[in-house]
C-alpha cells in the first residue's frame, strides 16, 4: 500500500507519468542553461568591460556621492605594503627603479622650469628698460596658458599613438618644438626685446607671442608627464612624484630667474667673478636661451632611445567622456568652493608681485 501511494503522489507532480524524469541529470542541466541564460541577458552590462570615465560618471551620478566624508582608515596590511606605520620611505629605501624613474621625473619637471622662470621672473624684469608698465601688462599674457591648462588636458590624455606610448607620444614632440622654439628666441630675443616698445608698443604683441607659445608647450609637456608619473613609480611611491615636481619646477625656475638675473649682472659678476670690471655680465639671454634649446633636444634625443614605455592596455575614453567626467566634476560644490578659495588667494600677493 505504501508503494503504490507514493508512486500516486509522483505522479500527480509530474503529469507524464514518470517518476525519474524530474530528478534526471539531463533535465536538471537543461534547467541550470537555460536559467543562466535568462540571467546574462538581463545582466550582460555588468559582465561587459566599463571604462574609466564610465564608471566615474557612474558613481558621480548617485545620489549618495559626497565628498565630505572621511577616508576610510589604512589597515595594517596596507601600512605595511607601504613600506612602514607612516606609509613612507627614504629615498634610497625605494627600489632601483623608482629611484631612477624619480630622477627622469625631476629632469623633466626640471626643464620646464627653465622657460617658466624666465616667462615669468627673468624676462618681465629685463623689460623694464623698454617698456611701459601697461606693456609689460600685456607681455604678462604670456604665462596664463599654465594656468589654464586644464582646457586641453583631455586632449592629452586621450589622443595617444600606441606605437610610441600614451605619454611620450606628447612629450617627445612637445620638447622638441620647445627646444627649437628656444633657439630661435635665443638668436633674436635681445633685438625683439629692444625692438618692443617702438611705434608705441606694437611691438610687444608679436614678443609676447612667442613666449605664449613657449608657455603653452611647457604647460602641454607638464599634463603628459604628470600622467607618466603615476605609471612610472609603483603604486606604494605615487607620493614621490610631487615631490619630483616640487624639486624639479622649483630648481629650474630658480635657476632662470635668481640665477640667470645674478650671472647677467654686470655689478655682481665684476664683484665676485672678474679681477678686472667688465660692462656686460657672465651670460646673456640669448646664449642662455640657446644653451637650455640644445639641452632639450639632446634631453628628448636620449629619452626618445634609451626610455622605453610601458605599453599601455587602457582603451582611449574619448576626448568628450573626458571632458564629461570634469564637467561633472566641476559641478561638485566642494570643487566649486576651492575654485574659488583659490580664485581670491592670491589678491593679497599682487602688491608685491607687482
Amino acid at each position: 500500500m505504501t508503494a503504490k501511494k507514493t508512486r500516486s503522489r509522483s505522479r500527480q507532480h509530474h503529469p507524464n507519468g514518470s517518476a525519474s524524469s524530474a530528478f534526471s541529470p539531463s533535465a536538471s542541466a537543461s534547467d541550470m542553461n537555460g536559467s543562466f541564460r535568462e540571467r546574462q541577458k538581463h545582466h550582460s552590462p555588468l559582465d561587459a568591460p566599463e571604462d574609466s570615465a564610465s564608471q566615474t560618471a557612474r558613481l558621480m551620478e548617485r545620489s549618495s556621492f559626497t565628498l565630505d566624508e572621511a577616508p576610510p582608515p589604512i589597515s595594517a596590511v596596507e601600512k605595511s605594503l607601504a613600506g612602514g606605520d607612516d606609509g613612507s620611505k627614504g629615498f634610497f629605501e625605494l627600489p632601483e627603479q623608482d629611484r631612477r624613474n624619480f630622477l627622469l621625473l625631476v629632469m623633466l619637471y626640471f626643464l620646464q622650469g627653465i622657460p617658466m622662470g624666465l616667462a615669468g621672473g627673468s624676462v618681465p624684469f629685463l623689460l623694464k628698460s623698454h617698456l611701459s608698465y601697461g606693456q609689460i601688462g600685456v607681455y604678462s599674457l604670456a604665462s596664463y596658458p599654465y594656468s589654464l591648462k586644464l582646457l586641453w588636458s583631455p586632449i592629452v590624455d586621450a589622443i595617444w599613438s600606441s606605437r610610441v606610448g600614451r605619454r611620450k607620444s606628447w612629450i617627445l614632440p612637445i620638447q622638441a618644438l620647445s627646444g627649437l622654439g628656444m633657439i630661435w628666441l635665443g638668436r633674436h630675443a635681445q633685438e625683439m626685446m629692444e625692438k618692443a616698445g617702438e611705434d608705441g608698443g606694437k611691438g610687444v604683441w608679436g614678443f609676447t607671442g612667442w613666449w605664449f607659445g613657449l608657455v603653452f608647450m611647457c604647460a602641454t609637456q607638464d599634463i603628459a608627464v604628470d600622467g607618466w608619473a603615476l605609471t612610472l613609480l609603483s603604486p606604494t611611491n605615487l607620493s614621490y612624484a610631487s615631490t619630483a615636481q616640487t624639486v624639479g619646477l622649483t630648481a629650474g625656475h630658480f635657476l632662470s630667474y635668481t640665477v640667470f638675473l645674478a650671472l647677467s649682472s654686470p655689478d655682481f659678476t665684476n664683484k665676485y667673478f672678474r679681477s678686472s670690471p667688465q660692462a656686460h655680465g657672465l651670460m646673456t639671454l640669448d646664449s642662455y636661451l640657446q644653451f637650455w634649446g640644445w639641452a632639450y633636444l639632446l634631453v628628448t634625443l636620449g629619452l626618445a632611445i634609451l626610455k622605453k614605455e610601458d605599453r599601455t592596455r587602457e582603451k582611449g575614453e574619448g576626448v568628450w567622456g573626458v571632458y564629461k567626467v570634469m564637467g561633472g566634476i566641476l559641478k561638485l560644490r566642494n570643487i566649486q568652493i576651492f575654485i574659488l578659495i583659490h580664485l581670491i588667494a592670491k589678491i593679497g600677493f599682487q602688491a608685491n608681485d607687482a
